[in-house]
């Protein structure tokens, strides 16, 4: 068996024990994708309080490196306790993506006249699903996380800037 096989395979198990880490998935690529994918997570890593996690996320993004910071907070959806993450690297061997969830508020306040428009219309095109847009882009290159840092900043600091707010509002309650 090919090692780009056996790597697919560890993408692919659920069940593998321990997790995959994050050098077995990025050899599920080609040599010139792993520099992507280096690249991919300094987009996330670089930002303050991001940290980086693996954890199954199902049929189709299976084993995904999983972006957080201290301010995702679990919310309650239906009977259970849900954290969406600051962003995804879903590192299949056949398309590298990633996606950057936004909720209606952090949309509403990315200034869409000033990014680049195919940044707005992935953003606005996105599929939404109870109130968070999902928007994710396939890389194959270093030259599509551009866009990808760009969003990412700018939700950085949306986040920095409505919890300086509300620790504001606290404050002089």
């Amino acid at each position: 068996m090919s090692s780009h096989a056996s790597n697919r395979i560890v993408w692919t198990n659920q069940f593998q024990s321990p997790r995959p880490s994050a050098a077995q998935l990025r050899a599920g690529f080609p040599k010139a994708v792993q520099a992507v994918v280096d690249a991919s997570r300094e987009v996330f890593l670089e930002l303050d309080g991001v940290t980086e996690d693996i954890a199954w996320h199902g049929v189709p993004w299976r084993w995904t490196l999983v972006y957080q910071t201290p301010m995702d907070e679990p919310q309650t959806v239906g009977a259970s306790h849900v954290t969406r993450a600051f962003g995804y690297l879903i590192p299949d061997p056949a398309r590298l993506q990633v996606c950057v969830p936004l909720s209606k508020e952090q949309v509403a306040v990315i200034p869409v006249g000033r990014i680049r428009k195919s940044l707005r219309d992935t953003i606005v095109f996105a599929r939404t699903v109870a109130g968070v847009s999902w928007p994710t882009w396939e890389i194959s290159c270093k030259a599509d996380l551009e866009e990808l840092a760009e969003l990412a900043s700018l939700k950085h600091r949306s986040r920095a800037l409505a919890r300086s707010s509300k620790l504001r509002v606290q404050a002089s309650a």
